[in-house]
This record gives structure tokens, sequence and C-alpha cells, in this order.
């Protein structure tokens, strides 16, 4: 049951409140349009993601009319949550009506620091949205010296009065995260021409700092692959993005994409027992196990701290996922396969060998970690192919 109470007590800072199955519903401000003497409407403000989620479980036509002292009748007209920075992709306000559902984005473009523009991601995020969906989604260019735009709006049409409003509300926030990264994903590409960026989502925190070090190691891989690069990680949405930057803008990006592609699966192969006298293999061996140590012990310190059944069985369960190479896709299999030998076997082999898939193997995985390292140096030498743009 919901209802609208009006308070007197001096020692509460709002003069209506929200009561939902006799509890009070905290940070929700009610607005009131027209006087107690006609008919209005009142409006709710939840000022915190708890508040909004609370009310958001139940349907429009839960909240009753509020009946003001003359006798007059108020019934609800909208809901409107504001979103604080990233919440939730751009979307800075979220309306709820009997009626529709509108997600909208007026951000402070004073502080706008983003490698690409406003009016960028609202024309390439409507392309997106009229090629995968039938959303309403409007922006208005304005006009002065230069031609840029201030605020979006998408529309989604509301759930049933009677059904609770997150039947619907949920899945049009996932559909605005996956367009929010593939836009983002897409202009940070367009303006980064000449760098490689890889797109992983959020790492855990217990192993956040250890996942960034093996990503900013990589530089010193290349290095030892003789190609000179720079790195940078970014936030960006739920979303790690890491960019590497050649100082050679000449030099070949599908390369660098093929190194950082076996670079990343080396966490999750086992470790390479290659002899070898070279200090560049060694370097990278002694790397990957102590990325890998790191995570060990990130797991084991996350179970020791928790008691309960259902805690340790989380643990496991983000245990096997560092370790099973959740954490840094895209797998191997995105590799440009080069050939397949043995059918028996059922193989596939890339990077010239060095590196193969099977069935049955060590956890169907193959590495020379030697082959593969003189296979990467050696494309990088080849100067026969033309430079990437």
């Amino acid at each position: 049951m919901i209802k609208i109470t009006r308070t007197l007590n001096a020692e509460v800072d709002k003069e209506y409140l929200l009561f939902i199955d006799d509890q009070p519903v905290p940070d929700v401000r009610i607005q009131f349009k027209g006087g107690e003497a006609g008919e209005g409407v009142y409006d709710l403000h939840p000022l915190s993601l708890a508040s909004y989620e609370a009310i958001i479980s139940h349907s429009f036509n839960a909240f009753p009319a509020y009946i003001g002292e003359s006798g007059s009748r108020f019934p609800l007209s909208e809901i409107e949550f504001r979103l604080t920075p990233e919440q939730l992709g751009l979307i800075t306000l979220i309306k709820i009506s009997e009626g529709s559902v509108t997600f909208e984005s007026r951000p402070n473009l004073g502080d706008w620091n983003k490698p690409y523009g406003f009016s960028e991601y609202c024309r390439e995020a409507s392309k997106y949205i009229k090629e995968s969906s039938n959303i309403t989604f409007f922006y208005e260019d304005s006009y002065g010296r230069d031609k840029y735009t201030t605020y979006f709006m998408m529309w989604f049409p509301a759930p049933t009065p009677d059904r609770p409003l997150n039947s619907n509300i949920s899945k049009y926030s996932d559909l605005i995260r996956e367009t929010h990264e593939k836009v983002v994903g897409q202009l940070i590409s367009e303006n980064n021409s000449h760098s490689v960026i890889a797109s992983f989502k959020d790492f855990p925190p217990e192993v956040r700092t250890y996942c960034e070090q093996y990503l900013t190691y990589f530089i010193k891989f290349l290095q030892d692959l003789g190609v000179e690069a720079t790195s940078e990680i970014k936030h960006e949405a739920g979303r790690v993005l890491f960019t590497v930057t050649p100082k050679n803008e000449h030099e070949a990006l599908d390369k660098i994409r093929t190194a950082l592609a076996a670079y990343l699966q080396l966490p999750n192969s086992p470790v390479s027992n290659d002899p070898t006298n070279e200090i560049a293999l060694q370097r990278l061996e002694s790397q990957v196990l102590r990325f890998q140590s790191d995570l060990k012990l990130a797991a084991a310190e996350l179970q020791a701290k928790n008691a309960t059944i259902e805690a340790q069985q989380l643990t496991i369960n983000v245990q096997k996922a560092l370790l099973s190479g959740d954490i840094f896709p895209p797998p191997i299999k995105h590799i440009e396969q080069e050939k397949k030998t043995d059918k028996e076997e059922d193989r596939e082999e890339f990077l010239g060998g060095t590196l193969a898939l099977t069935t049955y193997k060590d956890k169907g995985v193959e590495v020379s970690w030697a082959k593969m390292f003189r296979h990467l140096r050696d494309l990088f030498a080849d100067e026969d192919e033309e430079p990437s743009d």
C-alpha cells in the first residue's frame, strides 16, 4: 500500500512524506502543481537510486491521488529522477508518466572533456538507434557561429498502468547502455585513427590494479618487439579503454592488434617451458607469472574475508572468472585463422603455428612462447608490408 501524508513536524525537512507498505521512503521530494482550491497534480522526485528503485517497483496506478484539506484531488503526474554523470551513459534525467518513459541528456558542455563532441555523439547515436530499434530519438542542433547540440531525448512506451514500472524500464536502460558503449567505441576509434583501442568491462575492484598494470606492461612488450609506443587507460561508462599509440604514425596498426590479442591470452595459457637465454622472453614470462600470482592472491584474500556459504560460492565464481579468460576478451578465436592440420585432432593454428587450439591437450591450448615472440618480432621487422593509416 502506498500513501502520501502531510507532516507538521518541525524536525522533518519535508512537508510531505511518501510511505510504501507503512515504511517511509527517504530521499523523495513531492512537488504539487496547483492549489488547494482547485484540481492539480503532484510529481515524485526520488533523490537517490534506492528510492528510485523502490518507486519503479510499483505500477503507476499504485500511487493514489493525494486528497487536500479542501477535498481537492491531486493525482500523480510524473516521476523524475536525476542521474549522476556516467550512471547511464550520458543520460541526466528520467521522466516517467502514465503513457511514456523519457530519457534526457543535458550535459554541462562547459565541463565536456571527451575526445569527441556532444554533437558527434548525438549524430552517431541517432544513426545507431535508427538501424537497430524503433526508439524515438530526438536532438536539435542550435545555430550561431557554429552548429552544436545541447541536448537529446529518447522516448519509450510506458508499461500498462497496472504493471510495475521496472518491467520495461530495466530493458530500456540496458538498451541505452549498449547503445552508449557502441557509440563511444565508434567515436573514439574515429578520433584515434593512429591508435589501437581495446575495450573491456570494468575490472573487479579486487584485481583492477593488477589488470591495469598488466595492460601497461604491453608497451614494454612492444618495445622488445622493436616498436616504440605509448599507452593510456581511461574509464568510460563502465568500460576500461586501453589505447596504444605508436610513436611512428606509419606503424602498421593491424600488427599491433595481433600482438595485443596474443599478449592478452598469455595469462590463460600454460606457462612456457621453452629453454631460452633471451632477456625479453624471460622478462615476459616473469610479468605473466606475476600477474597470475596476483590474481590468485586476490581471490584468496576475497575468500578469507567471507564466512558464509553463499559468500564462499560467490568467491569461487569470481575466482573462476578471473582465471578463465573472462578478464581480457576477445578470445583467441578472434585472431585470424591461418591453417588447420591433423583432422583427427581437430586443431586450429594461429600466428604461423605458434599458438594452437586443440580439443584435448592441456586445457585445449598449446602455446610456444618463444615461437610466438619471434614470429611477432619478424612480423614487425617485415618492411615489405605497406604501412597502415
